[in-house]
């Protein structure tokens, strides 16, 4: 197997036999193209979700909605005052904010513009892990009396080229002028914000509003490694504080783990497809094998004639197989890099490339090739040179 002038054999074998071997080189080239071709959509496709998992893993949250509520009784609405009474009293760790939202419209350089008035407490950066571009967060020495305010990056911009000069920034809302300390970046809404943080302008809540203002949302940051089962005690804590309340529920960390189911399958389906494909162009082989071998019974019975074993009958068409497999593999991954490089440039878009993929395509090329020529080896190797003799 390690010879080179049989492995030289094997290739003037290939060549002679002309359009068998080129129309199934060209059918292991095309699957393997397929193959590596669905490897990278595969990749392509589950980036985004990788990234959020990532960003969910660093940061699990556990959201309680309650927009749908009675405003009667009283007692059923669930206020800040309520909130941090309830969390003084409880034995769980975990960092929290809660908001109540107001619509309004504005007016910033003769725009009328719709925006999100989030009313919240210290914490709601942090909790949700929001960056800031420009300017500070509110802090526990804030308060709602001073008038200050983030804005998003949209009313941000909007401020900025309205008023560039202005060392200090103001947003007039309900008669009210707050004054903007922070900008935030642009966002994707991908931490479970509700709302448009873009268009939005985030408040402290005043003294009134803690014990009137019906919270929409609470949000708790567990953490997770100092108690696994920190998420059950946080339902069953706010299910017990508030009986009668229906929260919609959303877990980051069940979020996560769908995600993760969700990317397997879509790699087992591609996967599957992928080799499939490969498993198909394997029967080419088989009919190319033993067509040559049919060709060849004359050499094959002089071979073992004059001596030749029949492992010996085997390793020559086992050579072929991994020659044609290993060319048309290489073939297969160039042309799919070459057509991957031209969508790329015509859709603007950039597919992930990674160091396994090339490896993989070819291997599970050569693996197939081997598995396929199995029947016609072994078919090759048994043939008796009596039976050449006599033409049967």
């Amino acid at each position: 197997m390690l010879d080179i002038t049989s492995w030289f054999i094997a290739g003037r074998s290939l060549y002679n036999q002309g359009t068998r071997v080129l129309l199934a080189g060209l059918a292991i080239a095309s699957a393997t193209a397929l193959f590596l071709a669905l490897l990278i959509i595969s990749d392509w496709t589950t980036a985004n979700m990788r990234q959020d998992i990532r960003k969910h893993e660093n940061n699990a949250l556990l959201v309680f909605n309650s927009y749908n509520y009675h405003k009667n009784p009283y007692r059923d609405i669930i206020t800040l005052q309520k909130l941090e009474d309830i969390q003084a009293k409880s034995n769980i760790n975990a960092n929290w904010t809660a908001h109540f939202t107001q619509y309004h419209r504005i007016h910033i350089h003769n725009q009328r513009l719709p925006i999100n008035h989030i009313h919240t407490n210290d914490k709601f950066l942090q909790v949700y892990s929001l960056g800031l571009r420009q300017g500070r967060n509110f802090t526990q020495w804030d308060d709602a009396k001073q008038y200050f305010c983030l804005v998003g990056h949209q009313l941000g911009s909007l401020l900025q080229k309205a008023y560039p000069k202005a060392t200090d920034r103001y947003v007039t809302i309900n008669q009210k002028r707050y004054q903007v300390i922070g900008i935030l970046p642009p966002q994707d809404n991908k931490h479970i914000v509700l709302h448009n943080l873009d268009n939005s302008i985030i408040t402290l809540i005043d003294k009134a509003e803690t014990v009137t203002a019906h919270l929409d949302e609470i949000t708790f940051q567990p953490n997770i490694a100092s108690d696994p089962h920190i998420y059950t005690q946080l339902k069953n804590h706010m299910q017990t504080a508030f009986p009668k309340r229906q929260f919609q529920i959303i877990d980051t960390s069940e979020m996560v783990e769908s995600m993760r189911n969700m990317i397997k399958h879509i790699e087992k389906s591609l996967l599957s497809i992928g080799l499939i494909s490969l498993v198909l162009s394997s029967f080419n082989i088989v009919n190319s094998m033993l067509a040559s071998i049919y060709e060849r019974r004359e050499e094959i019975g002089i071979r073992l004639a004059i001596g030749a074993q029949p492992y010996h009958i085997r390793n020559l068409f086992l050579q072929e197989i991994i020659l044609l497999c290993s060319l048309s593999a290489t073939t297969g991954i160039i042309l799919t890099y070459f057509g991957l490089s031209v969508a790329e440039s015509w859709l603007q878009i950039q597919f992930p490339l990674s160091l396994y993929q090339i490896p993989l395509s070819f291997i599970s090329c050569v693996m197939i090739g081997l598995i396929a020529s199995y029947y016609p080896t072994q078919k090759a190797k048994n043939i008796k040179p009596i039976e050449v003799i006599y033409g049967h």
